[in-house]
């Protein structure tokens, strides 16, 4: 993680080294975070205990860092060994390298904390070092430490008295750490050598001391008013830029492109001066294409193109590659549908069977797993979603009807009053306009085969579409009347009409439309009940779907305590889901990460589900309520919150459904008596309460 603190910034309170190593390194323990390390660029290796943070750091060579130490902003070559659980900000090793000459490596034992800052109006600096167990204001006369030592032991071993640190106005009841004038105002390598010293590693030190004596010193309590801050910060920028540059080429050397090169990008620019011909040269490189062999998604490959060209103000180049990155996703996705490449099989006879079908879904609400069940990620990742299929005031609300007619052609009308017939069926291929009511029905019947038949040149059909939810649900309508539209067809030509069949012809249609999407809203209404889907990524996508059984009692109360609302706000899930899409396509380590947890928590909630454990179950939609709030910022509104926040009191957990950012909301409450009290807060709120039962 990269802290950006505000340029004014003087004072910033983390609390004590213990409690800042503690929540740093149980958030990143055992993970290397924007670093360029030999684990990246391929020489020799980085000896690292598995619960070692390494962050915004170059590593190079062979270094040693302990258990659940915190490595910051640092620049370590060959040779450095930082023992465990200590804390190491700012430090470049290759300093020493200049004072020196190679003939010493940077140690730090057990439990120290080693950090350098630059000073105002000065070319010098300061290295500091303690014991990450030091309470710099405990006194002498209090036994007070530095570097976990009685002070009488530094004295002797150090070969230095009180008189050298402290005036003698200052009583030994004042005499602490915080004010006693340790640290050498010298060059960076200089001040390393003085701070190995200081922690007691280097015994051969008569001249060392005798130039300590004559250094000017400071104290921790003279150093905060002369850190340059500023300084520090653009140090910091130009370490970052240094790192992503020499990432994203090796990333791209090697032609995998498994860095987020959006981001790196960035960095260059912001961190170097001749970031933007670095980013060009970036450019050239990845135009000698080398990703085949690393069998490069080539929606990834095109991202990549579309982030490099936008890092430059290519705005043209970069919309162009974005284009064939989504077209490729929906290459991808049919590839992995269809392995054998016959995308749009002819799966009926030529006659058709049936002369009139009806098909009625249920819709879905969604728990956990979201955005794990879309391309690309569903093609290389595994996914996992839990769901539930529903019935709104005792109906299955989105469906269908098919009936053969007389005539030619195809007649579409859906419940929004939208009316065409179509007698060419070329028209009915894509490409769609965006605008087109019509274009779920004309894919569907592209997906099918049923666009290309001689049947429409035989007898034509009519298609009455409706969905009786409000639109901009959150609920998948869209997939669902696909799905229902798919099963129609199936049914009418005498096809397999499996809800897997049906499932995957839906995947195709999304591709189709231009709208993307995922498996999980088709596989929610069409197979029954609470159920926990995987997606398993191969050279063809397959499905897991198992069942959730409730016990009698479990059920009961779920149907008490569940609470299923529409917000009255409606949007479209179009927009977010192309940025999620092209965050995932950019590999960024953030989303990747958010969306491995709704994974675990998808598999977490079946678990309390089928336990009976309720109030976890809510819990954990809490808990991806707010992971989703992470994934877009849009999740949520200022009315939305207003809704949780009255209900907040009354409930185990609660999240919108889908994409979010109004549609429908559920929310578990405490027990029966909350749920009532919710339905009444909600109700005055003028938000509308659905009765709703599982879906067999």
């Amino acid at each position: 993680m990269i802290f950006n603190f505000p340029d004014n910034l003087t004072f910033l309170h983390f609390g004590t080294s213990m409690e800042v190593l503690s929540h740093i390194t149980s958030y990143f323990g055992g993970k290397t975070t924007f670093c360029r390390s030999n684990l990246d660029m391929g020489d020799s290796h980085v000896v690292r205990a598995s619960s070692g943070s390494v962050i915004a750091s170059d590593i190079t060579g062979t270094v040693h860092v302990g258990d659940q130490s915190l490595i910051y902003n640092c620049t370590l070559k060959d040779g450095v060994h930082i023992g465990r659980r200590c804390i190491i900000l700012g430090i470049d090793s290759e300093s020493l390298t200049t004072v020196q000459g190679g003939g010493l490596s940077l140690v730090v034992p057990d439990q120290h904390c080693l950090w350098e800052v630059p000073l105002i109006d000065s070319n010098s600096r300061v290295t500091l070092c303690c014991s990450i167990q030091d309470n710099p204001k405990v006194s002498i006369h209090e036994l007070g430490k530095f570097c976990g030592k009685q002070w009488e032991d530094v004295f002797n071993h150090l070969g230095v008295g009180g008189d050298d640190l402290w005036l003698q106005t200052i009583s030994s009841k004042e005499r602490n750490l915080w004010n006693a004038s340790l640290f050498p105002v010298v060059s960076a390598g200089k001040g390393i050598i003085f701070a190995m010293w200081l922690m007691g590693l280097l015994p051969d030190h008569d001249n060392l001391v005798s130039e300590w004596r004559t250094c000017k010193r400071m104290s921790l309590a003279e150093l905060h008013g002369f850190i340059d801050f500023q300084k520090l910060h653009e140090e910091f920028k130009t370490r970052k830029g240094k790192i992503s540059l020499q990432l994203a080429d090796a990333s791209i050397k090697c032609g995998s492109l498994h860095q987020d090169l959006s981001n790196l990008c960035m960095e260059i620019l912001e961190g170097l001066d001749a970031g933007k011909d670095a980013c060009e040269d970036l450019l050239t490189l990845y135009l000698n294409p080398k990703f085949d062999a690393f069998k490069v998604p080539q929606s990834r490959t095109y991202q990549a193109g579309a982030d490099l060209y936008c890092a430059l103000g290519d705005v043209e180049n970069a919309a162009a590659f974005e284009r064939k990155a989504w077209d490729a996703v929906a290459k991808e996705t049919a590839i992995a549908v269809e392995p054998s490449g016959g995308i749009y099989a002819m799966h009926f006879s030529h006659v058709f069977q049936r002369r009139r079908v009806k098909v009625e879904l249920p819709a879905r609400v969604d728990f956990a797993g979201g955005w794990s069940d879309t391309p690309p990620w569903s093609l290389e990742q595994l996914g996992t979603v839990l769901n539930m299929a529903i019935l709104l005031e005792g109906c299955a609300p989105i469906g269908v009807e098919l009936e053969v007619t007389g005539g030619t052609g195809v007649c579409i009308a859906d419940d929004a009053g939208h009316h065409i017939c179509i007698k060419d069926p070329a028209m009915l291929h894509p490409p769609y306009e965006h605008a087109d009511p019509f274009r779920l029905v004309k894919s569907a019947l592209v997906v099918t085969g049923l666009a290309s038949s001689t049947n429409l040149l035989c007898t034509g059909i009519s298609i009455k579409t409706w969905a009786n939810v409000p639109r901009g649900s959150g609920l998948g309508t869209s997939s669902i009347l696909a799905a229902a539209v798919v099963r129609a067809i199936y049914q009418a030509i005498g096809a397999d009409d499996a809800s897997e069949k049906v499932s995957s012809a839906v995947l195709l249609l999304e591709q189709l439309m231009g709208t993307g999407g995922g498996w999980q809203d088709q596989v929610g209404a069409l197979y029954p009940g609470i159920k926990c889907t995987s997606g398993s990524p191969g050279n063809s996508l397959s499905l897991k779907v198992e069942p959730v059984s409730l016990c009698p009692q479990t059920r009961r109360e779920l149907e008490k305590r569940l609470i299923i609302f529409f917000t009255g706000q409606v949007r479209l899930a179009h927009n977010v889901l192309r940025t999620v899409v092209r965050r995932y396509l950019q590999r960024d380590p953030v989303l990747i990460s958010s969306i491995k947890n709704l994974v675990s928590l998808a598999n977490y909630g079946r678990e309390a589900l089928e336990s009976g454990h309720l109030n976890e179950f809510g819990r954990i939609l809490l808990d991806v309520w707010l992971i989703h709030q992470e994934l877009d910022p849009f999740c949520s509104n200022e009315d939305v919150d207003r809704i949780f926040k009255h209900v907040h009191a009354y409930s185990q957990g609660y999240k919108l459904v889908g994409a979010g950012g109004g549609g429908f909301g559920l929310l578990i409450a405490n027990d029966e008596e909350s749920a009532l009290i919710v339905k009444e807060v909600l109700t005055g709120l003028s938000v509308r309460v659905y009765g709703w039962s599982i879906s067999e």
